[in-house]
């Protein structure tokens, strides 16, 4: 039921794999694992969407509005959800791979090493923020 719940929040597209089909439940599962205070509000939620029917058995835009309809009454836990899901979502390696994030390389070899003279204008500017370090706070109830 979660994997369904998932693949409606985040669905498969021509390039992108459903979150339910990554296995993202698993990330949940062991989210409420290791935080069992998010539990009751994830898992509560969850029957609520599916009361009553089956929620993997319904068609898409049942279920889509179902999950609208908990969103709204239920704004806290479903945001919970949403948090867990994307986190899952973007740290799993086929998610990962289909965006091509971390799989740039130059193929003529290792990366130049970066030019510090790039940062020569902002050091000959100096600082353009105020200093709020202990060291230059004045003494309580003395003046500045």
């Amino acid at each position: 039921m979660l994997a369904a719940v998932l693949n409606r929040i985040i669905p498969a597209t021509d390039v992108m794999p459903g979150a339910g089909d990554v296995g993202v439940a698993r990330f949940v599962d062991g989210v409420l694992v290791d935080a069992p205070h998010l539990r009751p509000h994830i898992t509560s939620l969850l029957h609520a969407t599916d009361a009553g029917e089956r929620f993997a058995s319904l068609h898409e835009t049942v279920q889509d509005a179902r999950l609208r309809e908990m969103a709204r009454r239920e704004q806290a836990s479903f945001d919970m959800l949403l948090q867990a899901a994307y986190t899952g979502y973007y740290s799993e390696p086929r998610v990962l791979a289909a965006i091509r994030w971390g799989t740039r390389f130059d193929s003529r070899g290792p990366t130049a090493s970066f030019d510090t003279r790039s940062l020569d204008a902002v050091r000959k500017r100096g600082p353009i923020y105020r200093d709020v370090s202990t060291a230059n706070r004045p003494e309580p109830g003395g003046r500045s």
